[in-house]
């Protein structure tokens, strides 16, 4: 899947820095017999920081660069995610 590219201003910042949990690939649920709304839900997209979301102070990582980070988290447990609902449905027939 190609990455996408963010249009990002010269100086850029981000106001606060995401935690641990947010950046770990760890939080993608694991698979199990059951339905996929009960305890394998849907990963759900990052939301796209705005121009306002930028403090324009060159902040390293820039908040765009951390939704570049969060996408493509986001795109690999999506992956995952139709993966495991693919087998599931094959193992249910």
């Amino acid at each position: 899947m190609p990455r996408r590219r963010v249009t990002v201003p010269a100086k850029c910042g981000y106001p606060f820095i995401l935690s641990a949990r947010h950046r770990s690939n760890s939080a993608v649920p694991k698979a199990s017999p059951r339905g996929p709304s009960l305890d394998d839900p849907r990963p759900t997209p990052p939301k796209r920081p705005t121009q306002d979301d930028c403090c324009h102070s060159g902040c390293s990582p820039c908040v765009f660069e951390l939704y570049e980070e969060a996408l493509d988290r986001y795109e690999a447990s999506l992956a995952a995610w139709e993966a495991r609902q693919a087998k599931r449905k094959a193992h249910r027939r």
